[in-house]
Parts: structure tokens; C-alpha cells; sequence
């Protein structure tokens, strides 16, 4: 009985650390938008206000967040990244989005728990991006993440998502998606 209240308890904090990580990536999202769309309008007076009210809903979020975000690879291994590294790679969703190595209703049914946070199952790309890549998750049935991240420990060590990597630079090098596969 014990056991059983101590992992329903353990299922809801987990819950809602994903749910806060998901707000905190949807404020940092949204302040990446907010810096674009200044940059491209040439608007940087009434942005920085939006910019500074942004940056400080995302200081609330880490403030009570809990424990720092991690990219382990499958592993376990954790490591931190900075807010830097991390908007980094939001510049890549659209390059997921547009991979015929991302299959979104594949990655999706692959990992149902992805689908219950409702930010994610809207945007499966950018679990994967942010998370998915380093924990091990394929985006797809043709791309093995921790299979690219072991057989290129480069690729670990930059801490760039695998699949991000591939497609920036793996694929020109002929470098593997999968054991005994190739893409050219």
C-alpha cells in the first residue's frame, strides 16, 4: 500500500516537472519569437518590454522548476546546457519539422508519453529536439539517436541533437543513421 501511494505520488511529480518544462520551453520560445520578430521589424522599443517580461516568466519557471534540464544521452549520463545552447537549438525546429527523417505521428505513437503533454503533441519536433534526441528516442522508424550519438561520440560531446546533426552535417560525411545503414 505504501509502495503503491509513494509511485502515484512519483507519477504526479514527474507529470509536473514535464509540464513545467513545457511551459519554461514555450515562455523561451516564445522570447525567441519576440527577438526575431524585433530584429525584423526593426522594433526595439516596445519588444524589450515583451522581452523583459518574457525573460522574467522564464527566471519564475527555473526559480521553482526543480531539478536543471539535462541532455543525457541513453545513458543516463546527465549533463547541463545553457539557455544559450538551448535556443540554439529551437533555430533547428524548423529543420526537423521539414526531415523526412521526422515522422511526427510515428514518434508520437512511439512514445505515448510524449502525446500526454499537450504542448508536445502539438509539436512532437520539439520534445525531440530538446529532449528526445539526448534521452535516446528516434524520431523516426529509420533514425537511431543513441546508435549516431555512440557511434560518434563527437556528435555527444557537442551536445547537438543527433538527428540536427545529421542533417547538417552527417549526411555530406556519410556518417550512419542506423547498425548496418546508411543515407547518402
Amino acid at each position: 500500500m505504501v509502495l503503491e501511494t509513494t509511485l502515484e505520488a512519483l507519477t504526479r511529480a514527474s507529470r509536473e516537472l514535464e509540464e513545467q518544462r513545457a511551459r519554461r520551453d514555450a515562455l523561451r520560445l516564445q522570447l525567441q519569437e519576440l527577438e526575431s520578430q524585433s530584429v525584423q521589424a526593426g522594433e526595439v522599443v516596445g519588444a524589450n518590454d515583451k522581452k523583459e517580461q518574457a525573460e522574467q516568466e522564464i527566471g519564475k519557471e527555473q526559480a521553482g522548476g526543480g531539478p536543471a534540464l539535462a541532455s543525457g544521452v541513453a545513458t543516463g549520463a546527465v549533463q547541463e546546457i545553457t539557455h544559450e545552447q538551448r535556443l540554439s537549438q529551437l533555430n533547428h525546429r524548423k529543420l526537423l519539422q521539414e526531415s523526412e527523417l521526422f515522422d511526427a505521428g510515428w514518434y508520437l505513437a512511439t512514445y505515448p508519453d510524449v502525446k500526454q503533454v499537450k504542448k508536445y503533441s502539438l509539436s512532437p519536433h520539439e520534445h525531440y529536439l530538446m529532449y528526445g534526441g539526448f534521452e535516446g528516442r528516434n524520431p523516426g522508424p529509420t533514425f537511431d539517436s543513441a546508435f549516431y550519438l555512440a557511434q560518434y561520440p563527437d556528435v555527444a560531446a557537442s551536445q547537438t541533437n543527433p538527428l540536427v546533426h545529421y542533417l547538417l552535417y552527417g549526411h555530406k560525411e556519410g556518417r550512419q543513421i542506423a547498425r548496418g545503414q546508411s543515407r547518402a
